[in-house]
């Protein structure tokens, strides 16, 4: 909640800045995901075909409706 909108940021950056460890941030972020906080929203772009993730991050827990401007969803599935 502490970074500007559109801030780009790792759970590696997290993680030096905070002087803990990457693992302990991914499991931070992963619970704050479960508990509706942090919404990860995946697009993939028509153009290079790459995807990006994008971290929605609430003061409250959201409500179940679209990530705004999701372009698409996307699931990953093993080659």
């Amino acid at each position: 909640m502490g970074l500007p909108n559109g801030s780009w940021i790792t759970e590696r950056i997290l993680a030096a800045q905070r002087g803990e460890g990457c693992m302990s941030i991914v499991a931070s972020l992963r619970e704050l995901e479960e508990r509706r906080y942090l919404r990860r929203v995946v697009r993939r772009d028509p153009v290079t075909r790459q995807y990006s993730t994008t971290c929605e991050v609430f003061e409250r827990p959201y409500e179940s409706e679209s990530p705004a401007g999701e372009l698409q969803k996307v699931r990953l599935v093993a080659a």
